[in-house]
């Protein structure tokens, strides 16, 4: 009998629209059959990185978890989940049989949209940087509180157990010195960010968020009202509750290790802005340092994976040098930057004047007439509550 990956590159074992070709794409964790119009997700049957995907009624759990959490910011992309069954044909959507594994269906997304797609071609500009700020504004607005009474805890534990496998990245990939210097600054930021990470926390800071963050999981589409947001993490209990200013971190790293760090800069100050959280700058350094690096060390452990082949591993191991490099820098000590006020009667332009001033200094506007509300005590823009 035919292998499922042979078997479902045939168009005939799909359902209406079938596609007029199938290209299959292997991940570490995943098989990807790419069609024309739609991409079909089946994850294997692996024990990795604390997660138990080796039953098929997991895989079909985290599937339609897949789909719930990705419709948040993609509702039209995530189709459903459909199982794949094998009978003495082989395997199919399309034919009765045994339930063998599940699959995702997506609409498939245009390859030449992607932020990373954009940015590579100078099309990623601040106005559509700022839109998606906006965007992931709101979803922070909306989305579910984790509860973790023990958050800055559990944000420890993470930490160490990322620091230990950051230690096995090969030397070719860190920077000048290692990793110490990085390992040594997120103990440090820890201990002093305490306070206020556990205080964000109390304030119901720990979300359902987004994940993973970045630049290939961002499409901005002609004519789309807003950016489309896909690939959210999907196994919440272990890692997907975060604090927004650490899902956001991982895209400026991105973008910092990307050679955009003043786009990265951008989105944080319209997404202060936009959720009002201008507490985010009190634990910034300390996420932009730790996902970087969390990402370049899960990129090095995947470049050693057997699917790959040898451009896609070296790619990863690139990427993973870069944004070791990104995390070096947060992890050095930088100078407080400006403060600028503006002022003047109603109706000069001080709004516009501060949004330009924003823009060329890559600052958050951090509240209009708010500013004098809260110096008069009716409210801290500063407040991580705010």
């Amino acid at each position: 009998m035919a292998r499922l990956e042979d078997d479902l590159l045939l168009p005939e074992n799909y359902p209406p629209p079938r596609p007029s070709f199938l290209v299959l794409v292997e991940t570490p964790r995943s098989l990807v059959f790419l069609g024309d119009r739609e991409a079909w997700k089946i994850r294997r049957p692996l024990l990795c990185g604390g997660l138990d995907c080796r039953s098929p009624a997991e895989r079909e759990r985290l599937c339609h978890e897949e789909v719930r959490l990705n419709r948040r910011l993609s509702a039209d992309v995530y189709r459903g989940v459909l199982p794949v069954r094998r009978d003495g044909a082989g395997h199919s959507f399309v034919r009765e049989g045994e339930v063998v594994d599940f699959a995702v269906r997506m609409r498939r997304l245009p390859v030449d949209r992607s932020a990373r797609a954009l940015l590579a071609a100078g099309r990623l500009d601040a106005g559509q940087i700022e839109a998606l700020a906006r965007r992931m504004a709101d979803f922070y607005g909306t989305a579910a509180k984790v509860p973790r009474p023990g958050a800055a805890g559990a944000l420890r534990a993470r930490l160490l157990e990322d620091l230990e496998e950051l230690a096995a990245v090969p030397p070719a990939l860190a920077p000048p010195g290692g990793t110490r210097e990085i390992g040594a600054f997120l103990l440090r930021s820890l201990r002093r960010k305490a306070g206020t990470l556990a205080r964000r926390a109390a304030g119901g800071r720990i979300l359902e968020a987004h994940g993973d963050l970045r630049l290939d999981h961002v499409y901005i589409e002609e004519g789309a009202e807003a950016p489309t947001v896909v690939d959210a993490v999907d196994f919440h209990e272990r890692f997907g509750g975060l604090d927004p200013a650490a899902d956001a971190a991982l895209l400026a790293a991105d973008l910092e290790a990307s050679g955009r760090g003043d786009l990265g800069e951008r989105f944080l100050a319209a997404l202060a802005a936009a959720a009002g959280d201008f507490g985010i700058y009190e634990v910034l350094d300390l996420y932009l340092c730790w996902r970087a690096a969390a990402r370049a060390k899960n990129l090095a452990a995947e470049a050693l994976h057997p699917c790959l082949g040898p451009e896609a591993a070296a790619a990863r191991r690139a990427e993973a040098a870069r944004l070791l490099a990104a995390a070096a820098g947060f992890a050095r000590p930088r100078e407080p930057g400006p403060v600028v006020a503006v002022g003047g009667v109603m109706g000069v332009g001080k709004t516009t004047l501060a949004a330009a001033l924003s823009r060329r200094l890559r600052l958050p506007v951090v509240a209009e007439d708010g500013a004098r509300r809260g110096l008069a005590g009716e409210g801290d823009p500063f407040s991580p509550a705010a």
